[in-house]
């Protein structure tokens, strides 16, 4: 029965996200994977938690697309970046049913991985409105507005709004006791696992992502291509690109919750 209750509306979100030009086709396919796995191994509400993350994500990222990412960007996400997303969380839930991980230690770095995803994206978005340049993370240089690890106030102000979200679905009095944990440790996860994981993607990227110029519009990207051209290399390693920034941070975001569900008494 669950199965069947996971197709129906794992089915409809993706194809509606498809048509909508959230997803590409790759992408969808990863989305209708992901939310499988949440669905079946944590149930409903963890899968209402992640769904709330890539809808407010996604809307996000298509405001002011054009203005922030230029014209020769891709609105619709990718396999990559649904995988990027989304694995972290997918793995620990499985993880936790395969080797028998208690429910509310598995739900809080279920927490952990998603609190840090959405804050690093919101982060990202909203940061990218800012009029001011960013500065780098690392040593606090003005950078260029969309290069990796470039904090501003902005992108602050994106992150604590992402937590604040996620904290108010989390502690809705329908889903929150289906959680298992304490009241007080939901919040607390949420918020010190997103600042945590999206400041580790802010230096990992800073240090280490490959970091681009669009030949064509000058603006600084994260991909190889831009406007239909090839893009120039400015530097880090050019096999980190940011959707393995996304998987360590988001990681570091599971570890940190899981942390703190079973070492605080």
């Amino acid at each position: 029965m669950l199965f069947l209750e996971a197709s129906i509306v794992v089915i409809a979100l993706t194809l509606v996200a498809y048509f909508g030009r959230f997803l590409d086709l790759r992408g969808a396919l990863a989305a209708t994977l992901v939310g499988y796995i949440i669905y079946l191994f944590g149930g409903r509400f963890l899968f209402i938690i992640m769904l709330v993350f890539f809808v407010v994500a996604g809307a996000l990222t298509h405001y002011r697309y054009v203005e922030k990412y230029g014209a020769g960007g891709r609105g619709a996400r990718t396999w990559s970046n649904v995988l990027a997303n989304g694995s972290i969380a997918c793995i620990v839930l499985v993880m936790g049913r395969l080797y028998g991980v208690g429910s509310p230690a598995t739900t809080a770095a279920f927490l952990g991985a998603v609190s840090a995803a959405f804050s690093d994206t919101m982060a990202t978005e909203v940061g990218m409105l800012n009029r001011r340049k960013p500065r780098l993370i690392t040593n606090l240089k003005t950078v260029e507005t969309g290069t990796p690890g470039g904090v501003s106030t902005y992108g602050i102000a994106g992150e604590l709004l992402a937590i604040a979200i996620l904290s108010a679905v989390a502690m809705m009095p329908w889903l929150s006791p289906s959680l298992r944990i304490e009241q007080w440790r939901i919040p607390a996860i949420i918020a010190i696992a997103g600042i945590v994981g999206s400041t580790a993607d802010s230096i990992i990227g800073g240090l280490f992502q490959a970091r681009y110029t669009c030949k064509k519009c000058g603006r600084a990207v994260e991909v190889k291509q831009h406007c239909g051209e090839k893009t120039l290399h400015l530097g880090g390693l050019p096999y980190i690109n940011n959707d393995i920034v996304n998987i360590i941070a988001t990681a570091i975001g599971a570890l940190t919750g899981y942390a703190i569900q079973v070492s605080i008494r």
